[in-house]
């Protein structure tokens, strides 16, 4: 299994809540281009696993569009809001086959990432619209291999 965790491209800094905060134009540009880097890997994705929050509807949105998904296959859900508990995480992500995508927010995309690899978080900075590939068949703490972070620079 390959897990892509993407983490949603740059947000505006005012909104109502942390949860209305959109991306920006330059978020919406970071996102379309780290798309089209992985639109071969992404293209045979099995599940694409979002936020409910603003932003990481719109990051999934423009992944969405870029790779003409057709719909069902982007999955709004609870358990990546980024206060959600690694253990919780790990317990949905069991039920996955094949190669996933998981949009989400900071802190849950470095402690996921850095968890599944057996690394600390500081060890592992991601910036918006970064994407950690990890691969492995054991989806828990130090159950997967960190293959890479990628920037969206």
């Amino acid at each position: 299994m390959k897990l892509y965790v993407l983490r949603h491209g740059q947000a505006a800094m005012q909104a109502g809540s942390d949860f209305e905060r959109p991306l920006t134009r330059q978020g919406e540009a970071q996102v379309a281009g780290q798309t089209e880097k992985f639109a071969g890997a992404w293209s045979s994705l099995s599940a694409v696993y979002v936020s409910p929050l603003v932003r990481g509807q719109q990051t999934a949105a423009v992944v969405a569009q870029t790779l003409s998904f057709s719909p069902g296959v982007v999955s709004t859900v609870e358990w990546l809001r980024p206060e959600t508990p690694l253990a919780h995480v790990y317990e949905q992500l069991l039920h996955c086959t094949g190669d996933v995508l998981l949009i989400s927010h900071q802190p849950l995309v470095s402690t996921l990432s850095a968890g599944l690899a057996g690394r600390s978080p500081w060890q592992l900075g991601m910036d918006t619209a970064s994407v950690a590939v990890l691969e492995g068949d054991c989806v828990t703490a130090n159950g997967m291999v960190l293959e890479a972070v990628y920037d969206a620079r």
